[in-house]
């Protein structure tokens, strides 16, 4: 049985033959992975886990999955990973009846301080000047919804631009439209992602 990794542009494959190393396990790689995440010094073992399961490799692997899946949030900033979890859960609300329900789960599955609703983005940027055409309000309003690190409501969308123009009408028809061509996506509490 192999586990093979090819690094992009190296052409170099890397196998590790896991029969040959009956002491390698999913849980000691990534016991051991967490420690050098923590620079924590590694015992003889668990030098003898990195050296055999190449833990480097799979360390430098989970930091590039990372950085591409943060990149498609559009989370530039490197979120902690108590902002990170937030985040997450704010993207896939509960529906009230499991909210209920995990009032009662053990403390472990629970989620400290986390507010029952996210927090209104704000924009860092001076609203912009609403299109006049509806090509280019397409185009702004999916600008908008890629850029935003939170998911939006209609008001915070409609925020984001000033001037004359039936944009608070308009907006659900354009966000209808952003969905059926897949560019956008209407969360359960009425809020919207890009």
């Amino acid at each position: 049985m192999y586990w093979t990794a090819e690094r992009e542009g190296s052409g170099e494959g890397l196998e590790v033959e896991l029969a040959e190393h009956a002491e390698l396990t999913l849980t000691g790689l990534y016991n051991v992975l967490e420690k050098l995440r923590r620079d924590e010094p590694l015992p003889a073992k668990d030098k003898l886990i990195h050296e055999r399961g190449l833990v480097a490799v799979m360390r430098s692997l989970h930091d590039e999955l990372d950085a591409v899946v943060l990149d498609a949030y559009g989370w530039n900033d490197k979120p902690d990973d108590a902002a990170l979890l937030e985040r997450l859960v704010a993207l896939t609300p509960l529906p009230r009846k499991r909210k209920e329900q995990s009032a009662g789960c053990a403390p472990i599955f629970k989620i400290p301080n986390l507010p029952s609703a996210p927090p209104a983005p704000t924009s860092k940027t001076a609203p912009q000047q609403w299109p006049q055409t509806l090509p280019e309000q397409v185009a702004a309003v999916a600008s908008k919804l890629a850029a935003a690190a939170m998911p939006l409501t209609l008001e915070d969308l409609a925020a984001n631009f000033k001037g004359k123009g039936s944009r608070k009408k308009r907006l659900p028809q354009l966000l209808d439209t952003l969905v059926a061509l897949g560019k956008a996506r209407a969360l359960e509490d009425g809020r919207w992602m890009g």
